[in-house]
């Protein structure tokens, strides 16, 4: 035999020794306390796969005994439990618009601590000096009940490679291409260093901890100065060959709200009917030609509006801002109903400077849905966790 096949066999041994023990873990995490024979039933493995790999668990801090079981049934089972005391995780989010959110948890979930970093919208060297001081600061804060730092996962905007972590494009990142954070995190602590899509790992987060717990297909919509999507398909996220699956802002979509647009006007990118820059730019241009609105009470030049300004109108009924964000709906319903075609989901959560518009956006969607046979199994609903989402998924991801 080839010493590279050798060296696979071996590859192979310690990734199904870890898929195993990731299975018992997550086994224990859910359902708290179980017997090694509780496990082995549960997961269909062998007594003894189970015993060798809660051994080594055991070992390692990551599991510990309960004592027995109580049962009429003869001789008592020891109970195991997950100890999510026996180290923690760092999760850093590059996606807050005033700098970065570093966040500290233990093992189940449960947040120590979160903290913003102020700096610009940009990774340069004084927002990497403020994220390693207060990784450090947060270490040293929860020492006593924290234990040994175990992984850093990071959320970075862009098209980050799902294999290396090594980020391919990233607009608001100058020289992305030459940043290693596996270098930077990895280096200075000692760990492991996870690096996913922002988007990506917000979708994980609302799938575990928000909007999304409990189904099992879900996209994920963050609309800001663009549109993104995160893709949760059985419960896994999934981020295609490339890394490039939920980048869903460049697909065409049809509407046709008069018989008067040309081909062009048609069929074109959704970002441009959906997102907040277009959405005032289209309202200040029917402001300036005169057309009357609420919104004239609010602010004396189109300069001025603003979507909260914009948010506030469409409370009051306004015909104009009702109007567009209405169209603004449809627009991103008929994207949803294509994707939908395809993928058959579950879910669709929706994140960003639409949850401004609360129950009329929502609600504009859901007609929309309604009126297709592709919508009637569907659900759309808004993001609980915010600009948090990201950190709850890169919690998620450093405990995986």
């Amino acid at each position: 035999m080839k010493y590279g096949e050798q060296e696979n066999i071996g590859s192979n041994c310690t990734t199904v020794k870890n898929t195993n023990q990731l299975l018992i873990i997550d086994e224990l995490r859910t359902n708290g306390s179980l017997s090694r024979s509780d496990l082995a039933k549960r997961l269909h493995l062998s007594n003894p796969s189970i015993s060798k790999n809660v051994e080594d668990l055991k070992n390692r801090g990551i599991l510990i005994e309960t004592g027995p079981a109580i049962t009429d049934l003869g001789r008592r089972p020891v109970m195991l439990r997950f100890n999510e005391n026996c180290g923690c995780v760092i999760a850093i989010s590059f996606t807050n618009q005033d700098g970065a959110y570093v966040c500290l948890s233990n093992l189940d979930g449960r947040f120590f601590e979160t903290v913003n970093v102020p700096g610009e919208h940009v990774f340069d060297e004084k927002l990497k000096g403020g994220v390693l001081e207060a990784i450090r600061r947060l270490l040293s804060k929860y020492s006593a009940v924290c234990g040994k730092l175990m992984c850093i996962c990071i959320a970075c905007p862009g098209i980050i490679d799902p294999y290396d972590g090594h980020i391919i494009y990233a607009l608001q990142i100058p020289d992305s291409a030459n940043i290693d954070f596996n270098e930077i995190f990895g280096k200075e602590f000692g760990v492991p260093v996870v690096v996913k899509n922002d988007v990506n790992l917000a979708a994980s987060g609302e799938h575990s901890f928000g909007a999304g717990k409990g189904c099992t297909e879900m996209l994920y919509v963050y609309i800001n100065q663009g549109i993104a999507g995160g893709l949760i398909l059985r419960n896994e996220l999934y981020e295609g060959v490339s890394g490039y699956s939920g980048e869903i802002g460049l697909i065409k979509t049809e509407i046709r709200e008069t018989s008067s647009y040309t081909d062009e006007q048609y069929f074109r990118s959704t970002k441009f009917d959906v997102t907040s820059a277009i959405i005032i730019e289209k309202i200040a241009e029917r402001f300036d030609a005169g057309e009357p609105t609420v919104l004239r009470d609010m602010v004396s030049s189109s300069s001025e509006i603003t979507l909260e300004h914009v948010n506030e109108a469409v409370k009051q009924g306004d015909r104009l801002c009702c109007s567009l964000i209405g169209y603004s709906a449809r627009v991103l319903a008929s994207l949803l109903l294509t994707i939908n075609q395809i993928l058959d989901l579950e879910l669709f959560v929706l994140a960003g400077t639409v949850e401004l518009f609360g129950d009329f956006y929502i609600n504009a969607i859901k007609q929309h849905f309604a009126s297709s046979p592709l919508g009637s199994n569907v659900d759309v609903t808004f993001s609980k966790l915010g600009d948090m989402a990201s950190v709850y998924g890169g919690v998620n991801k450093a405990i995986e």
